[in-house]
């Protein structure tokens, strides 16, 4: 934001700068002349006819309600004083110089009726609360916007796009000048004023009229009347603007914030606002242009402040008729349920109708207890928590709602008076989820809120997504067992037909009277597909039950040495038809292990079977029995001499029906190897494979402890 130098340079650069009108300066001129005297005013005000006639006008209003009419300005001077009659002149003085401007689509009769509820509210506030400063509060109620007219006439392209922004955007002239200029009216205006050469008790509330509380340690006077420009100001916005019931909440809750409340009567205020409207508009050539009564204006909205009152309760029945709990009781529609907790009413109220909008549904709790009982019935989407409350105070609801799984992901925003860094550090460190001090600016709020709840919603879908993958992956998971039982069933039914086929090749070839040398051949080929086919069959079954942790271990110590001699027997035909060597080599004739004989031979057995595959004719097979990296554990490993392993084939040949890149399958239709893996895994080892090198075959090793 810039300083007061930084406002100088850009005025200085700009030759529409507003000044005051001739009339206008001379009055301030002959009242800082120590030498001119009561009469020399009269006198100035009386020789310009158009400005007399209107000072008269208003003086003989009901604005003043004077016993008798007064009929020259000298009189009034006489029954007012010279202070009165000044601001009176200097008000239609510059209300009529910037009244009719065209060619832009700022709103001037607006700007202006604007001005004028701000100048009367401020002057009937200030009769009760500091009655010697009413009539300066009326003039500077007139002019605490001037920077805004200041800025239009400098900037008259760029502030179209400030009045753009502010209509895209629904915010205030400061926050779109801001966005757009970099510095905004109320500094425009406070250079503006000073530049005139007005007393500090005029430029210095127009700079902070919308944060008083920056003046808290400046003159009591000084702060005071600021208090009461902002307070004009929000009425103004309640008269003009279409929310009515937010700028009457936020008037009324200044006016007690500001410990106005018991000088103030605030139905007998806003009637003797309207009153005095109704006289001073036409003077100033100024339209109320309403189409409603005034007191129904009040009316309604007095009667929605009262609503939104009386609707603060632990509640967070969502006004559908839902009754139920937890997710079940969340509204039918897109509504955003609020949940505003504060010990006091007009807090919730004031909150309440900063949010009120189509997209929220807003509940109150007066207590940190209520607030969490509610939230467990039914958790909202947004929590604003005040901090400093009997009971169970801010800091500690949201340690316990930040603690429970349940409400842990519901955002929290803490809003309270206390902005010491130590309290915002407290507030994080018991979970909340940003921080918000008093008082509360409408925008800012509105943003937090905003942005809470665009993480909430994320964190929901997120949430909704991941109980729609578990319902997927539970009926996944179903399909699977449903799948896995029929092919086991399947798979156990095929023995019986397979034993029979087998049984009957057998028994032909037993007998083997009538067939030739051929069909008994092609009859011995057919019997061993078929003990290939059992063998698979068996594998798949062994598999299932290895997978479902359904296979028993029937442990004994087994000599290795032993153990690879009959297993070699097994495959001492098929290795004579390729003439592949087969050999074993260890440093331990005796070395042996506590494992399952049936599984650990069939593991052999399979990885030997699938070392004949890949190894060409002339080749060798070895089988080194040797310690393993790990205490305890021996290492088998079985060396061919094939083509050995490409690229991933190291990691998915253990998989079930895997192929290698060259997609020759791995094992008996890839089997083979998946069951090698579940049996070493069953016993508590480890199975691996890796090339020998280039060209040189594939080693297949498993650790088992000995």
């Amino acid at each position: 934001m810039p300083d007061q130098n930084c406002i100088r340079e850009i005025a200085a650069g700009n030759k529409d700068l507003p000044t005051l009108p001739g009339i206008a300066i001379k009055i301030l001129e002959t009242i800082r002349n120590a030498n001119t005297g009561i009469d020399a005013i009269g006198d100035l005000i009386a020789n310009d006819p158009p400005l007399s006639a209107k000072v008269l006008k208003l003086v003989n209003s009901p604005f003043y309600g004077l016993p008798s009419k007064v009929t020259s300005v000298h009189t009034a001077i006489n029954l007012l004083g010279s202070h009165t009659i000044k601001n009176i002149a200097l008000s239609f003085s510059l209300v009529g110089s910037y009244q009719n401007k065209n060619g832009n689509q700022f709103d001037y009769p607006l700007f202006w009726k604007n001005s004028l509820i701000s100048a009367i509210t401020a002057k009937l506030l200030t009769q009760n609360i500091s009655p010697a400063l009413a009539e300066d509060a009326f003039f500077l109620g007139l002019i605490h916007d001037i920077g805004i007219l200041a800025l239009l006439q400098c900037f008259g392209n760029q502030y179209q796009q400030v009045l753009t922004y502010k209509e895209e955007e629904g915010c205030s002239y400061q926050e779109a000048e801001n966005q757009i200029l970099q510095f905004n009216h109320l500094e425009m205006g406070n250079f503006l004023t000073k530049s005139w050469g007005l007393p500090k008790m005029f430029y210095t509330p127009i700079r902070y009229h919308h944060h008083p509380f920056k003046l808290r340690d400046q003159d009591p006077e000084l702060h005071t009347l600021t208090q009461i420009l902002h307070l004009a100001s929000l009425f103004a916005d309640f008269y003009n603007q279409k929310n009515k019931t937010l700028y009457l909440s936020l008037f009324e809750w200044y006016v007690k914030e500001y410990e106005f409340g018991p000088k103030i009567s605030f139905d007998q205020l806003y009637k003797q606002i309207h009153a005095q409207a109704q006289a001073v508009f036409p003077l100033f050539e100024v339209r109320l242009e309403s189409t409603e009564s005034y007191d129904d204006i009040i009316a309604r909205a007095r009667k929605e402040l009262e609503q939104l009152a009386a609707n603060t309760t632990p509640s967070l029945d969502n006004g559908h008729g839902s009754q139920q709990t937890g997710e079940a009781a969340r509204p039918a529609t897109d509504q955003k349920t609020i949940l505003i907790v504060d010990d006091e009413v007009r807090n919730i109220t004031l909150l309440k109708a900063m949010l009120m909008s189509d997209e929220h549904h807003l509940a109150g709790a007066l207590s940190g207890e209520e607030a969490l009982q509610a939230i467990v019935e039914n958790p909202p989407d947004l929590i604003l928590l005040d901090v400093m409350m009997p009971g169970i105070d801010g800091f500690e609801v949201c340690r316990r709602l930040k603690a429970n799984q349940h409400t842990q992901m519901i955002p929290i925003l803490m809003v309270t008076a206390l902005n010491r860094k130590e309290h915002r550090v407290k507030a994080m460190e018991v979970g909340a989820d940003d921080f918000l001090s008093k008082p509360i600016d409408r925008t800012e709020l509105q943003l937090r809120v905003r942005s809470l709840l665009r993480i909430k919603a994320y964190h929901d879908q997120l949430l909704e997504r991941h109980h729609e993958i578990t319902r997927k992956n539970a009926k996944l998971e179903e399909l699977e067992k449903v799948k896995e039982g029929l092919t086991h069933m399947v798979i156990h039914d095929m023995k019986n037909p397979l034993m029979g086929l087998a049984g009957y090749l057998e028994l032909l070839l037993f007998e083997n009277n009538d067939l030739t040398a051929d069909q008994t051949k092609l009859a011995n080929r057919c019997f061993t597909l078929c003990e290939e086919l059992n063998q698979m069959i068996q594998s798949l079954l062994e598999v299932h039950k290895m997978e479902n942790d359904q296979i028993e271990l029937h442990k004994e110590t087994l000599e290795i040495s032993v153990l690879v001699k009959e297993v070699f027997a097994q495959f001492e035909i098929q290795a004579q038809k390729k003439n592949i060597c087969l050999s074993f080599e260890t440093k331990n004739n005796s070395a042996a292990i506590q494992a399952d004989r049936v599984l650990i031979k069939r593991v052999l057995a399979n990885l030997i079977n699938n070392a004949l595959r890949h190894t060409p004719a002339g080749g060798s097979i070895s089988i080194w029995a040797q310690p393993a990296a790990a205490k305890d554990q021996l290492c088998l490993s079985v060396f061919d001499t094939g083509s050995g392993l490409i690229g991933e084939d190291k990691e998915k040949i253990f998989d079930k029906f895997k192929q290698a890149e060259n997609g020759t399958l791995m094992g008996s239709s890839g089997l083979g190897l998946a069951f090698c893996k579940l049996a070493v895994e069953a016993h508590g080892g480890k199975i691996w494979a890796d090339n020998q090198g280039a060209k040189n075959g594939a080693i297949f090793s498993f650790s088992l402890p000995n």
